[in-house]
């Protein structure tokens, strides 16, 4: 309740002439390094080598733009290769207002991420921060070598199941993540069945373009909107995983957002972006951006002058261009309904309903 109540207030401010509110969700790649090869990114041949490093953390934190910050997500590249992670987290653990940090990983280097974590989560612990671990899972044995590119689907599957085995020990709460492409489309079931069978939670999002991951130039080679079939497959996938009953109703509507995109053949969003008006990505190199996904660099961060450059004239205008030009188009952060998103999965759940009693009336008329 105190979430929707921040972003009822920020996005009351966002509407008000020459106020623009703080961001409270910062994305935080920290890295350029990666040891998989996925069929979806090329990070590990474009990003630069670089590390986040905890000087430029704690240099980049003292800009009163991030004074506000309740989440953060730490990904990559990455992130279990970066020798201070451990380190960069209790920086981070000092922004006043911080309630979450969430990590994903591709679960690769067993021992490293499961030392790191446990540390990582008695610290945030300490300091009342909710620690969520997500580790990427494409498919099983073959199939995810054809997503990652690599054979470590056995080192994978030993972190997420001391992981699973060990609630409470290195995270808060635990996700596999699926990110569906063509490369793993018609294998969805089968990697839902595994995850089941060994009570493993999993998630599921489109693989998109994404300028942070380097992919902008080969979408179709990936994407699930440019082969007919399997953008039927992903479809009829999606609609099941909104209409089975588990999960949160959160989860629920973003597959349902995930399906009305795919339906509409990648033109509708019925999710809000908080990207759009208030929050923003910084690099492992300190470059600002508003989303991973389209935005361009809008500066490099010293100590002082993040607001300045997230916030001028013509930043701003930028992001308005960004708006009217890519957001109608994308589905990543699909967490939050618009109020028109709302009332379309609202009708859909009363449909889905009275269906039965629907159906049972027209066959005693009948």
């Amino acid at each position: 309740m105190r979430q929707l109540l921040y972003l009822l207030i920020d996005k009351f401010l966002a509407l008000l002439p020459g106020v623009q509110p703080y961001p409270r969700v910062l994305q935080f790649p920290i890295t350029g390094r990666c040891n998989s090869k996925c069929g979806t990114c090329s990070v590990p041949e474009l990003a630069p080598d670089v590390d986040m490093t905890v000087e430029r953390v704690r240099e980049i934190m003292k800009n009163d733009l991030f004074k506000n910050l309740q989440a953060i997500g730490i990904n990559g590249g990455e992130p279990s290769l970066v020798k201070e992670l451990p380190l960069i987290i209790d920086e981070l653990l000092l922004l006043p207002r911080l309630r979450s940090i969430h990590m994903i990983t591709n679960g690769m280097l067993t021992g490293r991420i499961l030392e790191i974590t446990k540390t990582m989560y008695e610290a945030c612990r300490s300091k009342g921060v909710r620690f969520e671990l997500s580790i990427s899972l494409d498919g099983i044995e073959e199939v995810y070598w054809a997503c990652r590119g690599v054979s470590s689907f056995a080192k994978t599957m030993a972190t997420i199941k001391t992981v699973v085995e060990h609630p409470g020990v290195y995270c808060n709460s635990f996700t596999a993540g699926c990110t569906v492409s063509r490369y793993n489309v018609d294998h969805l079931t089968a990697n839902d069945t595994y995850c089941a069978e060994n009570g493993i939670p999993i998630t599921y999002r489109l693989a998109v373009p994404n300028r942070r991951i380097h992919n902008l130039g080969y979408t179709d080679d990936f994407s699930v909107l440019v082969d007919e079939n399997h953008r039927q497959t992903a479809l009829e996938f999606f609609f099941g995983k909104v209409v089975d009953g588990n999960g949160s109703w959160r989860q629920r509507f973003t597959y349902y957002a995930i399906f009305k995109y795919l339906e509409a053949k990648g033109h509708r969003r019925l999710a809000d972006c908080f990207w759009k008006w208030r929050d923003a990505t910084v690099d492992e190199e300190g470059n600002i951006y508003y989303c991973a996904t389209e935005s361009k660099c809008l500066g490099k961060l010293d100590g002082s002058n993040a607001k300045a450059i997230f916030h001028s004239r013509e930043s701003l205008q930028y992001r308005k261009e960004l708006i009217s030009e890519n957001c109608q188009h994308c589905i990543h952060y699909a967490f939050f309904p618009t109020i028109g998103g709302a009332l379309d999965f609202l009708g859909f759940i009363l449909r889905r309903l009275s269906f039965p009693g629907s159906y049972r009336l027209m066959r005693r008329l009948g």
